[in-house]
């Protein structure tokens, strides 16, 4: 009689069903059930159990015959023992998953850097080429200016020898007096 028990619909007592599991009765619904249909009184196929259902268990538990109280007896230990495996498993989860974020941050790191210095070795070169074209400018410029000093030079050089030239010439060929300083020609 116990085994069938569990499967005959009669309300169990919400001490008991608390003390053995966990779930929580469902209220019945307070319309009337429905009528049978042209299935009714089919059987479902062999091999298959109707679904269990939280009042189904609570029934279950619930019974007097040997079976249920072999099954009473084994929820507690279950639970704690389901209840141990989920928290060791959500623990190992975590620790992966707090491994996994470590590793991920650490390979993001490693190439936002290897991208910086990629881009950094890019400016340097850039900055390189910059460099050198503006020293080639300004060599360019200091060589364009130093040679129009030199031929400044050569030319001042030139106009101070033909100044130097007229004014000698002028003095040996007499077209100055030295008393006036006037180019009258001296009478000799």
């Amino acid at each position: 009689m116990g085994l069938f028990d569990r499967f005959r619909p009669k309300a169990a007592p919400a001490a008991q069903a608390s003390k053995s599991a966990p779930l929580a009765p469902v209220p019945e619904p307070d319309t009337p059930p429905p009528s049978p249909g042209p299935g009714a009184g089919v059987k479902p196929p062999t091999g298959q159990l109707p679904p269990r259902t939280p009042s189904m268990a609570a029934q279950a538990a619930g019974g007097k015959g040997i079976f249920s109280r072999l099954g009473q007896g084994m929820l507690g230990p279950l639970d704690n023992y389901v209840d141990e495996k989920s928290a060791e498993i959500l623990e190992q989860a975590t620790e992966r998953a707090e491994e996994f974020r470590a590793d991920t941050l650490v390979q993001v790191k490693t190439q936002a850097l290897e991208l910086l210095d990629t881009a950094e070795k890019r400016i340097d070169e850039k900055l390189a080429g910059i460099e050198k074209m503006l020293e080639e400018r300004m060599r360019a410029e200091l060589k364009m200016k130093l040679r129009a000093l030199v031929w400044t030079l050569v030319f001042v050089l030139l106009m101070a020898a033909i100044s130097i030239g007229y004014v000698w010439f002028k003095r040996n060929y007499g077209l100055e007096n030295p008393r006036t300083g006037s180019g009258e020609r001296r009478a000799e």
